[in-house]
């Protein structure tokens, strides 16, 4: 048997007895602590469970807010530059020329790419049929493979699942 330790309670902050393998000897009945009431006047701060819930929630919505601002003005600040794209587009149009230069910098017309399925039916039935496989990207639906799992199968072969266990904090 470990040597019993005093150490304060994650929920109350009232010291208990604990064995050094983390488990504790008796059990303490507790009342929570309101967050307020967490730092004595004077002395130092106890830190508990409740404590540390309510500064990361109250941490998750001043990282929304400011993230939320920081997005409306990115979102001002992308719709400027449209506007200043096309007005831009206009001069290289109304000049006739591909580019042309300023103290500033260089504007010039650049080729954007972009290809998307419209009927994906039609097209897989012509990678296979063609084998024209190297039009697919190589990954794997992780829906499906997580729906085979809930069947009571196994993943595919050559497919590894793996399911991770995150903290995460719920507002009560």
């Amino acid at each position: 048997m470990t040597e019993p330790e005093r150490i304060p309670c994650p929920d109350c902050g009232k010291e208990v007895t604990w064995l050094a393998d983390g488990s504790r000897p008796r059990q303490h009945k507790c009342e929570p602590k309101p967050v307020a009431a967490e730092q004595p006047e004077g002395g130092p701060m106890k830190i508990t469970a409740d404590l540390v819930i309510a500064k990361y929630v109250e941490t998750r919505d001043l990282i929304a807010e400011k993230k939320k601002a920081f997005d409306a003005e990115v979102a001002d600040l992308k719709a400027l530059q449209e506007k200043r794209e096309a007005w831009l587009k206009g001069k290289l149009d109304e000049m006739g020329v591909e580019s042309f230069k300023s103290a500033h910098g260089t504007c010039y017309v650049a080729m954007k790419d972009s290809a998307t399925v419209a009927d994906w039916e039609n097209f897989k039935e012509w990678v296979i049929i063609n084998e024209e496989w190297d039009f697919l990207e190589h990954r794997v639906s992780k829906t499906a493979v997580k729906q085979r799992l809930d069947d009571g199968q196994v993943p595919p072969p050559g497919v590894n699942y793996t399911t991770i266990k995150q903290v995460q904090v719920r507002r009560s």
